[in-house]
């Protein structure tokens, strides 16, 4: 699956309620991933100090309910120096999270979604 495929599939189709915690969001985009039977692996360490949510074949996704924007940018920038990622996903609740990432990161397309919820 590549990443403009897999962003349509997620915007679109999961649907994720009102959740306590942002690892209990990562339980259900793991749900929803396995539920539309797309392979993906849970807590991928790329390093020894960075660990991203998910990977789904090469795609890296890195889903955040609060964040920082700078220190989310800091954070993709480090998952792109990876040979494992190819491509980056990032998914938050708030628009402020997204509003510094550019549409590719070491020569690696990103792309982003916010659910619009208020935290």
């Amino acid at each position: 699956m590549n990443l403009a495929a897999l962003y349509c599939r997620i915007c679109r189709e999961w649907v994720p309620p009102a959740l306590p915690s942002e690892e209990a969001y990562q339980e259900s985009l793991g749900a929803f991933l396995e539920g539309i039977g797309v392979p993906h692996v849970r807590e991928v360490r790329l390093t020894d100090t960075d660990r991203v949510d998910f990977m789904v074949g090469s795609i890296a996704i890195e889903l955040k309910v609060k964040c920082s924007a700078a220190d989310l940018l800091r954070q993709l920038q480090r998952y792109a120096q990876s040979q494992q990622v190819e491509e980056i996903l990032a998914l938050s609740f708030t628009r402020n999270c997204l509003r510094m990432l550019p549409g590719s990161l070491s020569g690696k397309p990103v792309m982003s979604y916010c659910f619009g919820r208020s935290f």
